[in-house]
């Protein structure tokens, strides 16, 4: 027997920002997640990508069972098939970046079984705002001397830097990424575009909707940023100070008990020109964290992670250095 069940069903625990209806949900920053316990032989799912193309990894008890890559044309997918009836947790991460595509999950079939109650998901929170970086873009490399070509099917957002931390912390994370923009300027032909401070308040970066802030209060805010400002030309510094400042009591005043850090992030340091432009980042951070003065504010150091022959953008394994290097700090702060 085929149960028909919808995604927006409250017996999915959702971490991450989506647009609900009554009986979907939509979504495209990167590890958002959708998870689920069933019991049942067999569990397939309706979904499809509104604008561009999504991909989403489906884990089956905590391990990796498949990718599944959507399209704009709805489609069933088969997550499990067993001979007998079988006790699951299945998490659905979307593992690409935000303008990769907006994906839209549409209903859950179970044959012969039953969706159980929702996964608890933890109490602690955690909110990383950043770029590429923060969205695991590009991480997935070839194989030495394999001739692939660059593109979305290379991100893993689920082993960035900060879905590790919030492993290793057990907390929940929200990445509020879009590659190639920062905070005053983005990189290349993004430059005039809507840079991070526009796109945070949004439930998705496309959509005009605001995310109801006060559904999710984090404990910490890890703001990974200046990269792409800094990418072509150094831009005017105290205009960057300025708007930083400004952001930062803005996220203040919306979360005022928030412990928020700032990072130059791992990347600008492949060249003499990027190591300069390097430094006067982290002085112009510095000097953010001393003039604002607030006991809550935080610059925490990033290491050096320039990816390697293939891409500049950290490499799996160097997203994992990040996070080990930077876990202990984000205990300190947050006194966990």
């Amino acid at each position: 027997m085929k149960k028909e069940i919808h995604i927006a069903d409250p017996r999915f625990a959702v971490m991450g920002r989506t647009l609900r209806s009554d009986s979907t949900l939509v979504f495209s920053y990167p590890g958002v997640s959708v998870n689920f316990n069933v019991a049942a032989k067999s569990v397939q799912l309706i979904a499809h990508s509104l604008l561009g193309k999504g991909r989403i990894d489906v884990e089956i008890n905590h391990k990796l069972a498949k990718i599944l890559v959507l399209s704009a044309t709805p489609k069933t997918f088969q997550l499990f098939n067993a001979n007998h009836i079988k006790d699951c947790t299945i998490k659905l991460i979307n593992r690409g970046e935000s303008w990769h595509g907006n994906i839209q999950l549409k209903a859950l079939h179970i044959n012969q079984g039953e969706l159980l109650a929702a996964p608890i998901l933890p109490t602690r929170k955690l909110i990383f705002i950043g770029d590429s970086i923060t969205s695991g873009a590009l991480m997935e490399r070839p194989a030495r001397g394999e001739n692939a070509r660059k593109g979305p099917h290379l991100s893993n957002a689920n082993q960035s830097f900060g879905m590790h931390i919030g492993r290793m912390l057990d907390a929940q994370v929200h990445l509020i990424g879009y590659g190639g923009r920062g905070l005053l300027q983005g990189s290349h032909t993004l430059a005039d575009n809507p840079q991070l401070p526009e796109i945070f308040p949004l439930t998705i970066p496309s959509h005009t909707h605001s995310w109801p802030m006060n559904s999710y209060i984090p404990d910490g805010i890890f703001i990974c940023l200046g990269t792409n400002d800094f990418y072509n030309d150094i831009p005017d510094i105290d205009l960057f100070k300025q708007r930083y400042q400004e952001w930062i009591q803005h996220l203040f005043a919306l979360y005022p008990n928030v412990q928020m850090m700032i990072s130059e992030g791992p990347m600008l340091s492949n060249s003499a020109e990027n190591k300069v432009k390097k430094r006067i980042l982290i002085q112009c951070l510095e000097t953010i964290v001393k003039q604002l003065n607030h006991p809550h504010l935080h610059y925490l150091p990033c290491i050096d992670c320039e990816g390697d022959e293939f891409d500049p953008h950290p490499s799996r394994a160097q997203h994992l250095s990040m996070a080990t290097h930077l876990s202990p700090m984000f205990k300190d702060v947050l006194k966990w």
